[in-house]
């Protein structure tokens, strides 16, 4: 995945080759939204919201 070099963009980059060596990856997706946070394209608390209600609210639950 390509994304402009900015500071922003290589904390990011940092945080998740971090988590890829703990076998912890992040999908596409999740990283965009990171990326729209720190563009401030993005409130942090809407992310947050999204992972509470992806494991809270069923996704792997079968309820959605």
């Amino acid at each position: 995945m390509l994304v402009p070099y900015t500071e922003n963009n290589r904390q990011i980059q940092q945080a998740v080759a971090s988590l890829a060596i703990e076998n912890m990856y992040l999908s596409k997706s999740f990283i965009n939204k990171l990326i729209e946070i720190g563009d401030d394209e993005r409130a942090e608390d809407e992310l947050l919201q999204d992972v509470i209600r992806k494991y809270k609210g069923g996704y792997y639950n079968g309820t959605n």
